[in-house]
């Protein structure tokens, strides 16, 4: 089973996809920041972002050395972009009563980050995607911080490439050289060059316990992301379970619709069979009527 959802997954990894110009939409907001986070849109220069400020699809958010942002999604989810990240959202779709038209697809250029999925995650897996110029990453129902470090941008003893770090659920790293899963608690890599197969690490490497540190004084923040969060994602479920109702009443009708068309059919039926039944009682009654005058008429010419 989970041979055919890595292959199912590699499949989908590998249609590219290209932001629409002009259809970008709001896609979250910033919930909170520190020092210098900015963002590239539309191809205006680049703009510093603010508490409470939207980001849209297409977006390209970078933070500065010693800089963070969070940041709340439509559909109840989060994503936090630590020092020195660059980021771009390529799609970001939360209808809310269609999960099969949702989309979550971001792209790590450089840097780290750690994604908590809401309700798309919850409910359509298949349409979350992170994408790294290594690998491609897919989730299912997760909580995770994923790094890529190119060449030069690493601390020493830190190899270049990208890692991902499961807290919750389990994701899937897909490349040309393989794919790997990770579940809660492993770390996984996959060197920048991508000349081998990702693979499951020993330990977990260090800087995560320092990105941990970092996310100690958002956790009230984030309390108040993950209850909205669930609030999103029950009512996204009680609108799913109202439409399977829904769908099932419509079918009954149909159903019953049919039945009774049946019936009617079945009716028509038995009045026609009935109505040539009687038609031929009464040809068979003239037939017999014409046969006796004829006979009268033969006795009276005698």
């Amino acid at each position: 089973m989970k041979r055919m959802r890595l292959a199912a997954f590699a499949i989908a990894a590998g249609i590219s996809w290209m932001p629409a110009v002009g259809m970008a939409g709001v896609a979250g907001t910033v919930d909170s920041l520190s020092g210098s986070v900015n963002v590239a849109r539309n191809g205006a220069p680049v703009q510093p972002l603010a508490t409470g400020a939207s980001v849209n699809e297409g977006d390209q958010i970078s933070t500065g050395a010693d800089s963070w942002v969070l940041l709340e999604m439509v559909d109840g989810g989060s994503l936090t972009l630590r020092g020195k990240t660059r980021m771009r959202i390529d799609a970001y779709v939360y209808p809310e009563n269609d999960k099969a038209a949702s989309r979550s697809w971001v792209s790590l250029l450089e840097g780290a980050m750690r994604s908590i999925t809401g309700a798309i995650g919850a409910f359509n897996p298949p349409s979350y995607r992170l994408t790294t110029p290594v690998v491609t990453l897919g989730i299912r129902g997760t909580d995770h911080e994923t790094a890529y470090y190119p060449p030069g941008s690493t601390e020493p003893g830190v190899e270049p490439g990208v890692y991902d770090k499961v807290n919750q659920g389990e994701t899937f790293l897909h490349s040309q050289r393989g794919d790997v899963s990770l579940k809660a608690g492993q770390a996984g890599f996959s060197d920048h060059r991508g000349t081998s197969a990702p693979r499951v690490l020993a330990a977990i490497p260090a800087f995560y316990k320092r990105h941990a540190e970092m996310d100690r004084p958002l956790a009230n923040r984030m309390r108040l992301i993950q209850g909205r969060r669930e609030k999103k994602i029950e009512l996204f479920r009680q609108r799913m379970q109202h439409r399977t109702g829904a769908a099932a009443g419509d079918h009954a009708r149909m159903k019953q619709n049919h039945a009774g068309n049946d019936n009617v059919e079945i009716r028509r039926e038995r009045a026609k069979a009935r109505q040539e039944a009687l038609g031929d009682h009464n040809t068979e009654e003239q037939a017999k009527r014409n046969h006796e005058r004829k006979l009268r008429r033969q006795d009276q010419s005698r």
